[in-house]
């Protein structure tokens, strides 16, 4: 076998590549030859493969399961409540007649619904009603056949309808509409009665990629190969039996496979990946490069943006500029001077505007008002916003605004209400008050100064989010240039997740600035600075 010495180039041209290439696809196709076979324990661990489980009561969940529960009645032990609607769906199933069995619960005979004792469900499978059953308060099976015909794809999509929910029984008070429980659902498939059966593109072709990523790294880490071709090979035979056994499992699982694939081959080429990046930066990172590299990236961004607005936008016409008037006339205006300057200037006209933009943001004074004019508009927008909420937030959000109105009015720390829990227990006083409590204390004086509102609860995160921006800028700046330090406090500012932190009452910003700046403190009194300030001038 010898010892493997070659470049990665050499390993994607080599011919043991080609051959686990073909033979994936040759396994691939033989395993879709059997009819699929496959279970899924609802409420287990793996289900979350075939189903979406959500407990919101958005429109986005209307086919979401219920999280999944202990059922002791249960054949499995565990079970999920569907909605009015649920759906799973089983990947990779190819072609051919299919036999769909669900095991399912109705309604406790104890249901406060006075309207219906059990609803009516219906099965839809790719949008196409298959059949229908009315539950009982027992665990039954029921089966629905699925016809070829019926079928849009090789993937399925299964739909069931509940024609009513109930919330409450007597004995247990719970909020949520439900429909039916569902512990199982299997799939299985007719038998080939003549010719062959098409494969699934969508497996096949990750069993593939599988095969030459799983090859590639077995190949680089043992440094043999030919023992990598073996084990590459034995891995694909496994894929292509899972795919004849448990075809739904196996089509889900591929593409997880693929990715732990991809990071083992670029552990096993991190010297090389390396290398390969310091050089190109060391060739890009001078010159006209950085300038040609600005305008790239600005262009790109700028396509990005108008692929996703012509997406829900209809594209520009003659009435789209009178109704936009006069903003189109100053985007028109903008565009064409573009254009002027590319013919005017020439190739090396924009990165030559690129390197003057560059050096007016990384003046020493420039920077800091660009950053004190883009934070005053950021949190004059943030106000506006907050202005037009009616609400302090849910949960935890309301709990420290509850609890800083109780400390102004002198109550202390507590709040007027039981959260988290569906019912009280006896002997457990006030199970929950609120966390962390440093939040409340920040809403406090603003309580005092404007009374209890909304926005007034909001007003200790805009401060923070200001001082975020000092402290990212500040940072930025030390280390490298005010330029990184600007872009920085730019791009974390307008993220959003962190425009969500600024709008709701929460600590999770107060916690981001306070750790941040203990961090660069910390940074700060060990001397940090003064190396990277050291290295800098060694790298000029």
């Amino acid at each position: 076998t010898g010892t493997f010495r070659t470049s990665p180039l050499l390993q994607v041209l080599d011919r043991r590549l080609a051959l686990i290439l073909l033979l994936a696809l040759l396994a691939g196709v033989l395993a879709y030859q059997a009819p699929p076979s496959a279970a899924a324990a609802v409420g287990w661990l793996g289900d979350r493969l075939f189903l979406r489980a959500s407990e919101g009561q958005t429109a986005e969940d209307q086919l979401s399961f219920y999280g999944d529960e202990l059922t002791d009645h249960a054949r499995t032990g565990r079970s999920r409540w569907t909605r009015r609607g649920a759906e799973l769906f089983f990947p990779g199933l190819g072609g051919g007649d299919l036999t769909l069995t669900l095991r399912a619960q109705g309604w406790p005979e104890d249901t406060l619904n006075q309207r219906t004792s059990q609803p009516e469900v219906t099965v839809e499978a790719d949008g196409e009603r298959i059949g229908s059953f009315v539950p009982t308060p027992g665990w039954q099976e029921h089966s629905f056949r699925i016809p070829a015909q019926l079928r849009s794809g090789a993937d399925l999509r299964v739909v069931v309808r509940a024609s009513d929910t109930f919330t409450s029984t007597a004995q247990f008070s719970d909020p949520r509409p439900k429909g039916i429980r569902i512990d199982w659902a299997g799939i299985e498939g007719a038998p080939i009665v003549s010719g062959w059966a098409p494969p699934a593109p969508g497996p096949v072709a990750w069993l593939m990629l599988n095969g030459a990523l799983w090859l590639l790294s077995l190949v680089a880490l043992t440094r043999r190969p030919t023992v990598g071709f073996v084990l590459a090979t034995l891995l694909v035979a496994a894929a292509a039996v899972a795919l004849t056994i448990v075809r739904p499992w196996a089509a889900a699982l591929l593409p997880w496979l693929s990715v732990a694939g991809a990071l083992l081959l670029a552990f096993a080429w991190r010297s090389h990946i390396v290398d390969v990046t310091a050089k190109l930066v060391r060739r890009y990172a001078r010159g006209s490069a950085v300038n040609y590299g600005l305008i790239a990236a600005g262009g790109s961004w700028l396509t990005i943006v108008a692929a996703q607005a012509s997406a829900s936008l209809r594209l520009p016409g003659l009435n789209a500029f009178w109704d936009s008037f006069p903003d189109s006339l100053i985007y028109g205006l903008l565009g064409m001077g573009l254009v002027l300057l590319v013919i005017v200037r020439g190739r090396e006209g924009l990165p030559q505007i690129a390197r003057i933009i560059v050096g007016v943001v990384g003046h020493p004074r420039v920077a800091p008002l660009l950053l004190g004019l883009f934070v005053g508009v950021w949190v004059g927008y943030a106000l506006y916003v907050i202005a037009g909420m009616p609400y302090v937030g849910h949960a935890d959000y309301a709990d420290n605004a509850v609890v800083a109105r109780n400390l102004v009015a002198g109550r202390g720390w507590m709040v007027d209400y039981v959260t988290q829990f569906y019912r009280l227990y006896d002997g457990v006083v006030r199970p929950q008050e609120t966390w962390p409590l440093l939040q409340p204390v920040w809403i406090a004086p603003f309580f005092a100064l404007f009374g209890p509102h909304d926005w007034a609860a909001k007003i200790p995160n805009l401060l923070f989010t200001i001082a975020l921006a000092v402290l990212i800028y500040a940072a930025g700046a030390r280390l490298w240039d005010r330029r990184v330090g600007l872009t920085a406090a730019l791009f974390v500012l307008t993220s959003y997740l962190f425009f969500r932190l600024l709008i709701y009452a929460t600590a999770d910003l107060a916690f981001v600035v306070l750790s941040f700046g203990a961090i660069w403190t910390l940074y700060l009194a060990a001397g940090g600075a003064r190396r990277a300030a050291a290295d800098g001038q060694r790298a000029a």
